[in-house]
Order: C-alpha cells, then structure tokens, then sequence
C-alpha cells in the first residue's frame, strides 16, 4: 500500500506543515508528503499585492465572465464575501481605537484577504507536480492521493478502509466533506479529498481533440466533449496532447480565474472525470462537516492547530502495518 499526501499550506504559519510531518503522516503507507506554500505559487509575491489590484482582481472575479449561468451565480456571489467577514470584524472592531490601530487592522485585513485570494491558486502548481512526478512511471502512482490543508490530520487507517470497502479497480473520489453548489459536487479541502490509483490514471493521459481522436476510448472523447462546451472557459489553454492536469494546471495561472481551489477540484471530477463515483465520508455515523466535531471516529478532522495534531494521534494511532 503507497500513499502520497499533498498538502497546501503557508510561509506564515509553517509550523503547520511541520506538525503534519511529525504526526499523522507518520504512518508507514505514506511515501511521500509535499507541503506547498507561497514559493510553489505562479507568482510568489502574490500575497504583497497592491490593495487597489487586489480590489479590482476580486471586482473582477464578481462580474459576468461568459461562465455557465449556474457556476457563474455561484462565483460571483462567493467572491463577494472575499476576504471573509472576520477581517471586516477586526478592523471595525479597532474604530475606536486610535489612528495607529485602525491603520494596523486595515493592513492586517488586506494582507488576510490577499493571502486567501492567491491561496486559491496554489491547487494549480499541486496539479502540475503531479503531472511531472506521475506521467513518465504508471508504478509511480500512489494507491492513495491525499489532498488536504495544512490544518488537516487524516486517520489514514479509516481513510484506507473505507476507500476499498467496495475494492479498487473502479475510479473513485473520497470526500471527508462535500457540498454542491453551481452544479458542482466539490469537496470541502479542508477535511481531504481523496483519489485512488484508478481516477489518478486517467487524469494523466494524453488528450488529443483532432483527428487522433478517432477510436479514442469513452474517456478521452467525454473529455473533448466537456472541453467544446467550455464552462468557464478552459478551452482557451488547452492544446492537444495535455493531459487534465496539465489543462487545469494552466487554467489556474490564468489572470483572469477566479475559483476556490475546491471548486477547481470538484469542477475536474464532475465534469472530466469521466464517470468516476465519489464517496462522501468521515464517520461511521455519517458525514461530519462540522470543525466542532472530532472524535475517534473521524477519518479526518479540520481547523487542526499543531497541538490538536498531536493530540489527534493519540487518539488515532498510525503505526499499524503496511497492507
């Protein structure tokens, strides 16, 4: 059993990355963990961009873009919120609070909701590494993709026994926690999302849309299908021979995407995964999308600080054997 983990994280709290090292990705199935921060990022001052720029960025990403109505609606309404009220709270929470304070809060508030809007596109590079590690060695891939946050601790022995209690030769996407919004099924990232050897493959193959599609198999044709209707205009990067990775890897650094890294994800699965089934899970009980719940039932448990990750383990051992 092999398993790689990716985890997206940040140079402002890299403690967090570090724990996950330490902790739960010490199981013995796990071969590989890649923590991506702001250095991975297309641009790595994203994060340091002008106030006005970042404003009119996220102006932009509310306004029509010729999307599909549904996932259109769905964008412009999230990136309304951009930035999160948590930061309005702190900076109006300093009104009465002098010159020097209401000036730090507005700082601390642009730098909040620069990190989150150039956080968004740091799924892309994660996808490009893998197109890189996997594409030249099919024993390369993992039985287990793991893609998680830097907050996240993953019991990766219920992780593992629910992801093949129905075996592993179909193409199948584990979800801690999932939503659907716009006509996407995407997973909340925060919990994990999780592919087996079965989905990575296809994600990793050549697509030809010319005359080379001729006799393809059903995959590559839905795929070109899905590429001609061009939902939020991924068409425009693909050039014939790029695999899904490397179209979405390509539509991230675009100047104009604006997507949640999750949606990006959950847009890949619904609409090239080509038939893949998706599993919804965190619990014996049932799907838990709640940040107050985490027990020794969860396979997963989100909004993790360094020492809830060790307390985690306590709970959930990960030195069981290699199978």
């Amino acid at each position: 059993m092999v398993i790689d983990v990716i985890s997206l994280g940040s140079q402002t709290r890299p403690e967090y990355l570090t724990y996950q090292t330490i902790t739960w990705t010490k199981h013995p199935n796990i071969r590989h963990f890649w923590g991506l921060t702001e250095t991975d990022d297309y641009n790595p001052n994203c994060s340091n961009i002008d106030i006005h720029l970042l404003d009119e960025s996220i102006e932009r990403c509310k306004s029509p873009m010729g999307w599909e109505s549904d996932i259109e609606g769905f964008r412009s309404q999230a990136y309304g919120q951009a930035g999160g009220s948590h930061a309005q709270e702190n900076l109006y929470g300093t009104l009465g609070g002098g010159v020097a304070r209401l000036k730090k809060a507005m700082e601390d508030a642009h730098q909040h909701k620069a990190g989150w809007f150039c956080a968004q596109r740091r799924i892309g590079p994660a996808l490009g590494w893998l197109q890189s590690v996997y594409q030249d060695n099919a024993t390369s891939i993992p039985d287990i993709l793991v893609l998680v946050d830097d907050d996240t601790s993953v019991d990766i022995e219920n992780m593992k026994q629910q992801m093949f209690q129905n075996g592993t030769e179909d193409p199948l996407i584990g979800a801690a926690c999932s939503f659907g919004r716009g006509g996407i099924q995407f997973a909340y990232g925060g919990y994990g999302t999780f592919l087996n050897k079965a989905s990575i493959l296809p994600l990793l193959q050549p697509i030809y849309c010319d005359e080379r599609q001729e006799g393809s198999n059903k995959f590559m044709q839905s795929t070109c299908d899905s590429l001609q209707q061009n939902r939020v205009g991924e068409l425009g990067v693909f050039e014939n021979g790029d695999s899904i990775f490397d179209i979405f890897y390509k539509f991230a650094a675009l100047k104009s995407f604006c997507m949640h890294s999750d949606w990006l994800v959950g847009y890949i699965v619904t609409y090239y995964g080509g038939g893949m089934s998706q599993l919804v899970h965190n619990s014996a009980r049932g799907n838990k999308c709640s940040i107050d719940i985490c027990d020794a039932d969860s396979v997963t448990c989100h909004n993790q600080s360094p020492v809830d990750m060790a307390e985690f383990v306590q709970k959930h051992p990960q030195t069981k054997s290699i199978t």
